[in-house]
């Protein structure tokens, strides 16, 4: 997701997590909820009684509370979603994904096929043959992890947590990336009453697509960190402008095209004007100018603006009743969100 080798292309500056008080930040659903389902060992480390994932609902809980108490007002910003649609724009992205996964479901069948024949073939297994069996485990699990795809009732569980925080949310028009929604929402002043400061994403395309900011949460070196891009600072250090940069970003290679052979982020800067685009990347450059109407967007509350986020105990309370009915413990999570607001 995003464009290959930006962070080795453009600089960015660290930040706390208090960089988003007081605030308006677009946050990018979809990629949080890859982040939460994908943050433990195994997709299957929690699940409720009818064995349904649920590390999802924990983490985005937590990085609810975690903007609120830092001062953001936040509004969650999912992609499209139809049974069957697929987004034109997404093709070449899609098609990776799916052999990614027909290879990473291959594996899990021949590892499953050898465990069985071991076991066929040995009644009793020494300690080595048990650290043999977590090994493949292991495997399994970063297998799963590459065949992982959200499904409605993870996006859904999502949609049902802000509902109860009373945290605006929308599902991005079709034929629209969720980062190019939330770009617009940062950069359409003329259309934009009360335009948001930065986008809070992983997808550098963010920024491509004309994000002022964006705020990126990786975890280098087993650390947590926070990593801003801003749009002005890029164009203005690299003595660039925005058609320069779509161009750069194809270039490099995008989900929507395949990078230019030989070319990479120590030659990109010195090359890109007079490098020749193919047709499939010329496409591409177009796709970064989302024609979204934010005007047209359809919130779960419409006053995007309103500040009685988290106030609504009756929502609250529904919400600890559905989380104990998930096996959660209530008063953890009480205790949770008590510290917290």
């Amino acid at each position: 997701m995003g464009v290959k080798d930006f962070s080795k292309t453009f600089d960015a500056k660290e930040v706390k997590i208090s960089y988003v008080k007081d605030k308006k930040i677009a946050v990018d659903a979809s990629v949080i909820a890859y982040q939460a389902s994908l943050g433990m060992k195994s997709v299957n480390a929690l699940t409720d009684i009818c064995g349904n994932p649920t590390i999802h609902i924990n983490v985005v809980i937590a990085k609810c509370l975690n903007f609120h108490k830092n001062g953001a007002k936040q509004s969650w910003i999912f992609d499209y979603h139809e049974k069957g649609y697929i987004n034109p724009n997404k093709t070449l992205e899609i098609e990776k994904r799916k052999k990614i996964k027909e290879k990473a479901e291959k594996k899990i069948r021949e590892i499953k096929s050898s465990q069985k024949t071991k076991q066929k073939n040995q009644d009793l297994f020494s300690s080595d043959d048990e650290d043999d069996e977590e090994i493949k485990q292991d495997q399994i699990n970063q297998q799963e992890k590459m065949c992982f795809s959200l499904t409605d009732k993870i996006v859904n569980d999502i949609k049902f947590i802000l509902d109860c925080f009373d945290i605006p949310w929308c599902d991005s028009p079709k034929g629209h990336e969720a980062e190019a929604v939330c770009a617009k929402l940062t950069s359409d002043e003329k259309h934009n009453e009360s335009p948001f400061d930065l986008v809070w994403t992983t997808d550098t395309d963010a920024i491509i697509y004309g994000s002022k900011q964006i705020v990126r949460e990786l975890k280098i070196k087993q650390k947590k960190k926070y990593m801003m891009y801003d749009l002005n600072t890029i164009l203005e250090d690299k003595k660039i402008d925005m058609d320069d940069l779509k161009k750069i970003a194809v270039i490099l290679g995008t989900d929507h095209a395949k990078k230019t052979p030989k070319i990479g982020p120590k030659t990109v800067l010195k090359k890109f004007r007079e490098t020749e685009l193919t047709n499939e990347q010329k496409k591409a450059v177009k796709v970064f100018t989302p024609t979204v109407n934010i005007n047209q967007l359809k919130w779960s509350n419409p006053d995007i603006s309103s500040t009685e986020s988290f106030e609504d105990k009756d929502k609250i309370k529904t919400l600890l009743d559905w989380l104990e009915g998930k096996d959660f413990n209530r008063e953890r999570i009480q205790k949770q969100i008590n510290k917290d607001l």
